[in-house]
């Protein structure tokens, strides 16, 4: 009887194979997690953004023209801010973000990557982009 040892071509070739398999289907669910984790993110931002401009609105009387750190600070005090950083997108963009002239309301948008829990798509506040989420104030809708 002859002692065998190592292995076969056809074995090592199966073993690669399902190390393959397991490979591609990792990679997908990484990416896939990665991109939930920075949607995560967009709404997180956009409801801290949303929370400053109302106590703007409670303290003003107004929404702000724009959303940038000297805008949401308080008027009348300019040392009150009602947000310490405006947040960006997680891959640098800034939200879009629109109000009327008089600033009775406002809508802030973004972009998701993965469209599985929103509402359908929009155009941003009248630009080329189109968003797939939405905050605005109560007394209208994204």
């Amino acid at each position: 009887m002859k002692n065998k040892s190592g292995f076969s071509l056809l074995e090592i070739l199966v073993v690669m194979a399902i190390l393959g398999i397991l490979a591609v289907a990792g990679i997908g669910t990484y990416f896939s997690s990665v991109g939930r984790s920075r949607d995560g993110r967009r709404k997180a931002d956009l409801s801290t953004i949303q929370k400053a401009l109302e106590s703007y609105y409670n303290d003003s009387g107004n929404y702000p023209a724009d959303i940038n750190q000297s805008t949401l600070c308080d008027p009348v005090d300019p040392v009150k801010c009602y947000i310490s950083v405006v947040p960006t997108d997680p891959k640098g963009t800034p939200y879009t973000y629109s109000t009327d002239a008089a600033g009775t309301y406002f809508k802030l948008y973004a972009t998701l990557e993965r469209n599985d829990d929103t509402g359908g798509n929009v155009v941003c506040a009248g630009t080329p982009v189109v968003c797939t989420f939405g905050v605005s104030s109560t007394n209208t809708t994204p």
